[in-house]
């Protein structure tokens, strides 16, 4: 399944930390880190190659941009945690690599499920000094107890330029070669670079996006179908429905995660 990219910063609110019960999530990655404390069920979680088995009590964090993927069973609990790149920008340059995914000492995990709850019940008051502290707080303890990831550092990051780039020019004939140049790569390694990063190549990721877009405008609009197709992006109706043929099955199975 390809990933897509999720642009938070458009949204005019978000919550730092929520409840939530759900099925699953497509796979898909965005700028924000994102860590998730399993409070009951099981939880099978993909982060870039390596798949595991969660279970009350264990955590999963995603650095920003990696590639993650959420299957869990029925009506399973956890409590998800988001922090923005605004969020977490004062903290950056404090991190030396990329934090481990997988954390599963249910222990030490109980305290951060300490400080987790506290927020859910205080952050509709936070001032954002307040939201910075917490995010410090939690970041530190897991860095402080599980370290750095031993075999990443920040490659991803690299890319962030690269995809809100393509977020904001998906509707325009864009291509490799085009956007290599702009960001002074040649075009043969940028696509193996973007392949190894996202798994799959630039153009299926660019017509995956804007596929996912196209969706979201069908649902909120009364106009033409085939106009809301071309004004995303596609050069023809029949790319979209090549796409949607692919996609259905998994749109069938899955539900939505970050709602």
């Amino acid at each position: 399944m390809i990933g897509y990219f999720e642009d938070y910063t458009k949204r005019k609110h978000q919550l730092l930390c929520k409840k939530l019960t759900n099925t699953g999530c497509q796979t898909h990655f965005h700028g924000e880190m994102e860590l998730s404390y399993v409070l009951n069920g099981t939880h099978k979680i993909m982060i870039g190659n390596e798949t595991q088995i969660l279970t009350s009590g264990d955590m999963y964090y995603c650095n920003p941009y990696e590639l993650h993927e959420c299957h869990s069973d029925d009506f399973c609990e956890h409590i998800l945690f988001t922090i923005r790149p605004f969020e977490y920008a004062p903290v950056s340059n404090l991190l030396k690599s990329s934090l481990q995914n997988f954390l599963k000492d249910k222990k030490f995990n109980s305290s951060v499920l300490n400080i987790l709850e506290e927020i859910i019940i205080k952050q509709d008051t936070l001032n954002s000094l307040e939201r910075q502290g917490y995010i410090a707080l939690i970041l530190g303890s897991i860095l402080k107890h599980y370290g750095y990831h031993a075999n990443k550092g920040n490659n991803l990051n690299r890319f962030e330029e690269v995809l809100v780039y393509i977020d904001n020019h998906y509707k325009e004939p864009i291509d490799r070669d085009s956007i290599a140049e702009i960001f002074g790569y040649s075009p043969t390694y940028f696509s193996r670079l973007f392949q190894e990063n996202f798994h799959c190549g630039l153009l299926q990721y660019i017509n995956n996006l804007r596929y996912e877009r196209t969706l979201s405008d069908l649902a909120l609009s009364n106009g033409r179908k085939t106009d809301i197709i071309l004004s995303n992006g596609f050069n023809n109706v029949q790319s979209f429905y090549r796409i949607n043929r692919e996609r259905k099955s998994e749109y069938n199975n899955l539900k939505e995660f970050h709602n």
